[in-house]
């Protein structure tokens, strides 16, 4: 929390922005994903940092060859 004696407000806010509940678009993404890994017979979490777009191009197009499919969402999503 912020302890600014100039805003004594802003430590109000910060707390009550840590209390909110979260958006329901990111309700909606967290319950999508969770279907779809509980109905996948199998689940690869990986890392794409370091890959350019040429090799994540690649995978994509491997990954739809075989059938599967990629998607990226933040680890913090994944947390809920």
């Amino acid at each position: 929390m912020t302890d600014n004696p100039e805003h004594p407000e802003a430590a109000e806010h910060e707390a009550e922005a840590d209390a909110k509940e979260p958006r329901p678009e990111k309700v909606a993404v967290v319950t999508e994903v969770k279907e779809r890994m509980s109905e996948a017979e199998a689940v690869i979490l990986t890392e794409y940092r370091g890959l350019s777009v040429k090799e994540l191009q690649s995978l994509r197009a491997s990954l739809t060859a075989a059938g599967a499919g990629q998607t990226c969402i933040r680890l913090r999503f994944m947390m809920a």
